[in-house]
């Protein structure tokens, strides 16, 4: 099986905030800030944020991809970040991180899942995804996509504590897809996003009861979307989840975002989202919900030149009724978030990647505290 959204991830490892001449109700009261963490020692130029997971604003998982061999990750305990120690394999790394506990987590990548068990983290057999949700220390969910004869197909496998095991999830006739992001709120009540991946791009989402997987609908994008995919999904109970997407215009980022709030039975089209003004192209690539509050992180280019290194971070903000852009610390700065995780309404941190601005850039992990 090879990990499920890798594409989408090469666009953009990450996302966090701008705000340019808007600020709202809605966006007003945060206050993010930066957060340092270490560089790995093994790592060259490049070490990236592209997972977290937290079970309080004093505990937190995250997870890196590096130009090194060696996977590595970092704990966040209230105070500072510290690197951690995967088990070591060679160029695979971890895309997802999910955290049932402070001492209970589950980090996987492209064939492989390893567990944290408070102390340090262990290699786990499975065949791994490209995201992960752990509603409890004994069950987690793993999502991506494998290979079908020439077609991928959506792929899930559950964990139970003790081993993992493949799930079936009914096939995308025709076209194929793909599942790129999962939120289980228990044992019986996940809903997973991802996208097809031939002919016309569009997004795609599965609910699971806790017996079998069902293919749902997700409503039709805002008009003008020409490659729509779903990127990413919280849900804060069984009838309230939140997915986020973009236009990905076949391959090449668009200039549209959107979110989906699946109420249980029905869902519901929410967009285009706001952009900061002077926008060329966008991309949200995460999502957490705490209640019926959402924060989504991503990345836009504020202006033309749509090099990585002009990249200003994205977040935005729902507060039950509309989305506004939320400002964060280093507005003006190269970087991108990749990932975010809220333990309460406004107590989230976001990850992902700041960018030097020199002639031979260099990727340097970034975090981002909003309480």
């Amino acid at each position: 099986m090879r990990r499920a959204g890798s594409r989408l991830l090469g666009l953009a490892v990450a996302g966090t905030a701008i705000a340019v001449g808007l600020t709202t109700a809605a966006s007003a009261a945060n206050t993010w800030t930066v957060q340092s963490v270490p560089f790995p020692t093994t790592a060259l130029r490049s070490a990236d944020l592209v997972g977290v997971s937290c079970t309080s604003a004093a505990s937190c998982e995250a997870v890196f991809t590096t130009d090194a061999a060696e996977p590595q990750a970092a704990k966040w305990n209230g105070t500072q970040w510290k690197l951690q120690t995967l088990p070591a394999r060679e160029d695979q790394y971890p895309s997802s991180v999910s955290c049932a506990a402070a001492t209970t987590c589950v980090a996987v990548g492209g064939g492989f899942a390893d567990w944290w068990n408070g102390t340090t983290w262990l290699a786990m057999a499975s065949q791994g995804g490209a995201g992960v949700s752990c509603p409890s220390v004994r069950y987690c969910v793993a999502v991506g996509y494998q290979e079908s004869g020439d077609t991928p197909q959506p792929y899930a496998a559950k964990w139970n504590g003790t081993i993992w095991k493949d799930m079936t999830v009914p096939p995308i006739t025709g076209e194929g897809g793909g599942l790129n992001s999962i939120s289980c709120t228990g044992i019986t009540s996940c809903i997973a996003v991802g996208q097809t991946s031939f002919g016309p791009v569009a997004p795609i989402a599965y609910s699971w009861n806790g017996t079998a997987w069902t293919q749902l609908t997700p409503p039709t994008p805002p008009p003008g979307e020409t490659s729509p995919v779903l990127t990413g999904i919280s849900c804060s109970s069984a009838a309230n989840c939140m997915a986020v997407g973009y236009d990905s215009r076949g391959g090449d980022v668009g200039n549209t975002l959107f979110a989906d709030q699946w109420n249980g039975t029905t869902w519901t089209e929410q967009g285009p989202l706001p952009l900061p003004a002077g926008t060329v192209a966008s991309l949200l690539s995460g999502v957490s919900c705490h209640a019926s509050r959402c924060t989504a992180v991503g990345w836009s280019y504020p202006k033309a030149g749509n090099s990585y290194k002009n990249r200003h971070a994205l977040a935005e903000y729902f507060n039950g009724t509309t989305w506004a852009i939320q400002p964060t610390a280093q507005p003006n700065a190269h970087q991108y978030l990749s990932a975010v995780s809220c333990v309460a309404i406004r107590t989230c941190t976001a990850v992902g990647t700041s960018i030097t601005k020199t002639t031979n850039p260099a990727d340097l992990p970034l975090a981002e505290q909003d309480s």
